[in-house]
Parts: C-alpha cells; structure tokens; sequence
C-alpha cells in the first residue's frame, strides 16, 4: 500500500525568500561610519583610533592592543548561536523574526567588546601615559571622588569614552 502524501500549505516560496534574504545578510560588528565623529579638536576619527590601538603605531609609540577581534571572538558561541537561529527561522520561513536574530548576534559581540575593553587590555598604561591622563582628569573640586577607573581613568582603551561608546553593529544586506 503506497503511501499518500497531502499538502495542506505551499510555503514554499516563503521560505525561498527567507533563505535568500539569510544569504545576504551580514552583521558587521566595530565602528560604522555613522560613529567615527570625535569631540576632540585633532584629526583622527573614532574609527581611525580603534584601528591604531587594535595594531598598534611603532612609529608613534603606540603598543598594540588588540581588543575588537579578541573581543568578538571571546563571545563567538553566542552570537553563532543567534545565527543558527536565523537559520532555523529562514527554514520555517519567518523572514520577520530572523530581523531580530541578528540584532542578538550583533548586539552579543557589542557587548562582548566593550567588556573586554573595561577589562584593561594589556598592556598596561606606560607611567608617562599614567601621569599625563591623572593632569588632564585632576578632579578640581573639594572633595570630589577619586579619578573614576574607567571613564577618564587608567583603564587603557578608555580615556573620553567617545571611542569606547562608538563601537556598534550593523546589518547589511548583500553584504555592503
């Protein structure tokens, strides 16, 4: 006896759609463009910034500290695993809810980077560096708090913030 086979719901196009749109898509994980703006009177974007402290300027005195590929890497299971989502969800053709999937890997790497960042990536700030970020910060106040870890403090990477609050993520499709 052969067995029968009903079709109770074509979805299949909906599905070649959601498959296609998987595809290409890509989430870009560092500083877009929209954020490179600094408030400081110098040259030297965000962007430009990250990228001298991710590899270093020999010619300049500036270590390498690497800190956006270590830190997305450092979360790597969770933001495949919203990926794997995506997957699933371009299966069962729910073109909608993938939008949010990749949001999550985004949004995961995001924070994974700006974690290690307020870690401290080493190396550690030189003395001179030290010395000078301790004159610019110098609380000036009576009885004002100690110069904060972070934010205007020693923590290497982090000094006005503006570079640390730039690093975001975006979703392109087709994969510009």
């Amino acid at each position: 006896m052969a067995a029968k086979l009903t079709i109770t719901q074509d979805n299949v196009a909906k599905i070649q759609s959601a498959l296609r749109e998987l595809s290409r898509t890509t989430v870009h994980v560092g500083i877009p463009e929209e954020k490179t703006t600094r408030k400081s009177p110098d040259k030297m974007n965000n962007a430009t910034l990250g990228y001298i402290h991710e590899y270093g300027s020999p010619a300049n005195n500036i270590p390498a500290r690497a800190w956006l590929k270590p830190g997305i890497e450092a979360s790597r299971t969770k933001w495949e695993g919203y990926l794997k989502q995506a997957a699933t969800l371009a299966m069962e053709g729910k073109p909608e809810s993938m939008q949010k999937a990749f949001m999550a890997a985004g949004d995961t790497a995001v924070q994974s980077v700006k974690k290690r960042t307020t870690a401290g990536v080493p190396p550690p700030l030189a003395p001179r560096t030290r010395a000078a970020r301790m004159r610019k910060h110098k609380n000036t106040k009576p009885g004002a708090s100690p110069l904060p870890a972070m934010f205007g403090g020693l923590t290497p990477l982090i000094d006005s913030g503006q570079m640390y609050n730039s690093v975001s993520f975006v979703i392109r499709k087709d994969g510009k």
